[in-house]
């Protein structure tokens, strides 16, 4: 399953060559990634997305908001996040409150900036469990997330599920931003910025996006996302043992059922998705 970026120019690691070699199917997290890596492979790369676990993950309940927005940043601070590009960005609107959640080797460094930038609209959250996460998405009007290197960042599903339009970098072209209907994807930091005022600036346009936002993710459902995991599982046991690892295969879906019925637990069909070679 791969699941990170980079790979349009740089080539791939030894160690993720080898294990694409031996694997029996391979899967990317995003329609890009798995774009990139059937042209490095020679051989068909199929797409499986995450989706947000909306026990945490859900839209606000009051979806008028007449405060003026605030702008939010969630993940690690590493370098290729860019999370100084986010405290930039506050110094440039002071009226405008900045929460940023996470922590990593750049949190000294964002924490001076904001202090030499005199950043007083800038939040530090730290760590966040999912639930508060969710709960500074559901404060939040927009995500603002800089990064330039990622595979589908699941932060982004997760932001619109709690109806947030992303603004992000088009150059990992994430599935999860409908760019100009949930979100804004930018080609380069003034781009970035210029999007950044744009939603700053629209209250309409923020929730027209929001709206969009959360009808666009719901096609990404753990429910559908895990019997697309079965049958990869399945389809891989068959090609590996032969018509014995078949038996195994239909021994395991009977097993599942009936471990599902005597729950009380609706197993659906997985309908054929994949070439038998």
């Amino acid at each position: 399953y791969v699941v990170n970026g980079g790979m349009e120019k740089d080539k791939i690691p030894r160690r993720l060559a080898k294990n694409l070699d031996e694997a029996d199917f391979v899967v990317g997290n995003s329609g890009h990634v798995s774009d990139l890596v059937a042209r490095r492979i020679k051989r068909p790369v199929a797409t499986i997305h995450d989706a947000a676990d909306r026990r945490f993950f859900y839209p606000p309940q009051d979806v008028q908001k007449s405060h003026a927005p605030v702008v939010l940043y969630a993940g690690s601070f590493r370098p290729w996040k860019r999370v100084p590009f986010v405290v930039e960005q506050a110094a440039l609107w002071p009226a405008i409150e900045f929460r940023i959640a996470g922590m990593g080797e750049d949190e000294a460094e964002c924490r001076r900036l904001a202090r030499e930038r005199s950043c007083s609209n800038v939040t530090f959250l730290g760590h966040l469990s999912p639930a508060k996460l969710g709960d500074e998405m559901r404060k939040a009007d927009i995500f603002f997330f800089p990064s330039v290197l990622e595979g589908n960042p699941q932060v982004l599903v997760q932001a619109a599920a709690c109806g947030l339009p992303c603004v992000a970098m088009q150059c990992y072209r994430s599935d999860f931003v409908h760019h100009g209907h949930s979100g804004l994807l930018a080609r380069s930091d003034d781009e970035l910025s210029a999007y950044l005022k744009l939603l700053i600036t629209d209250s309409d346009l923020r929730q027209i996006m929001s709206l969009a936002a959360i009808e666009h993710v719901a096609q990404f459902d753990w429910d559908k996302i895990t019997c697309r995991w079965a049958d990869v599982f399945e389809r891989a046991v068959e090609k590996r043992l032969g018509l014995r690892g078949r038996a195994t295969a239909t021994r395991f879906c009977k097993t599942r059922e009936t471990d599902a019925a005597s729950a009380g637990l609706l197993v659906p069909n997985v309908p054929e998705r994949w070439p038998r070679s």
